[in-house]
């Protein structure tokens, strides 16, 4: 019974009907053993040789299966005897199993929203894992974490679907605009390159323009579009599909991506917000005061350690920083005015 509970969860997944929860649990799920994310990477695999097929209403099994055994036997031999062994078995019952349970599921969900029917590429990515994308116009994109990007193969309109974070570099092409669609809003742009952070269970998509200009609106009202240049910072709120244009400059709304971390007289409460991004950790204070405060410091920290960073706001701030578990750290101290 947990089994096909978990089949059904990838079906779902793969056919973009599942929510935010189910999404959790299944990569909670898949994060628990190899054996998990090897089942559900098959199950990719299977989705997108039967989604490739000449499909109208019935999947193409004996076509996928061919082609997926093809795979399966290039693959087992260059494996070494043993682990031939596990390779067949897993192959022959969890796969032909998941696949089964996959493709017959997710049929009845077949049609994509937004996208049609046509051929896409989509790419997943787990906790902790981050991944880079070459699209077929020139265009680079920078993957973060519990994130999926999806397009059509063709690519001939340059519109992308995203759910998560990433850092996009758009080549130009003679005028044609490059759109990207991400919790309900809508960024166009011809060449530049930005941050888009919209996870889907946050309230709000956020957006950082690097250089270039962008327009940012909600999906279904383009023509209200906010211009960013660069350093600009937005952000579209879900609730009220509201645009805003913040004026700050968000230093590391791109740090995941580049590695590093700057705070330059930076409030407490942007370099909390950092810190709880970079490194995927909760923060809580016992005082708001400690927000007001302001850290004095022009440096740039290159892939920084947690703990080092704690000790000098910690030192410079007065404050009493505490870890409560991995994930977890409290901020106490008198705060500022």
């Amino acid at each position: 019974m947990k089994e096909e509970q978990n089949l059904n969860k990838i079906a779902k997944y793969l056919s973009d009907n599942s929510d935010s929860k189910e999404r959790e649990e299944l990569f909670a799920w898949v994060k628990e053993n190899p054996e998990n994310k090897a089942l559900l990477e098959d199950s990719m695999e299977v989705w997108e040789v039967a989604e490739s097929s000449d499909l109208e209403f019935q999947p193409n099994m004996d076509a996928a299966w061919g082609k997926m055994d093809e795979r399966l036997q290039a693959a087992r031999d260059n494996q070494k005897p043993e682990a031939q062994v596990h390779s067949i078995a897993r192959s022959r019952f969890w796969m032909r199993y998941a696949a089964a349970a996959v493709i017959l599921l997710g049929i009845a969900f077949w049609q994509y929203p937004n996208l049609g029917t046509k051929s896409l590429e989509k790419t997943h990515t787990l906790a902790q894992e981050k991944t880079t994308i070459n699209l077929p116009d020139g265009s680079k994109v920078w993957l973060n974490q519990n994130s999926t990007l999806q397009y059509e193969k063709r690519f001939d309109k340059r519109v992308v679907y995203l759910e998560g974070e990433a850092f996009f570099d758009v080549a130009k092409m003679n005028g044609k605009p490059f759109e990207i669609f991400a919790g309900d809003s809508k960024t166009s742009v011809l060449g530049t390159s930005f941050n888009v952070r919209a996870y889907p269970d946050e309230n709000k998509v956020e957006i950082a323009v690097e250089t270039g200009k962008v327009a940012f609106s909600a999906e279904n009202k383009p023509v209200e579009r906010t211009l960013l240049a660069k350093g600009d910072f937005a952000t579209y709120t879900k609730s009220n599909q509201k645009v805003e244009k913040l004026d700050l400059t968000k230093l590391n709304a791109a740090a995941w991506k580049k590695g590093a971390l700057r705070f330059k007289n930076s409030q407490l409460t942007d370099v909390i917000e950092s810190l709880e991004r970079y490194y995927d950790i909760e923060i809580e204070v016992d005082n708001n005061k400690i927000y007001n405060c302001i850290w004095n410091n022009t440096k740039t920290y290159e892939k920084p350690k947690l703990e080092e960073l704690l000790k000098l706001i910690e030192y410079t701030n007065a404050l009493k920083i505490e870890r409560e578990g991995d994930q977890k750290i409290s901020f106490s101290g008198q705060g500022c005015e």
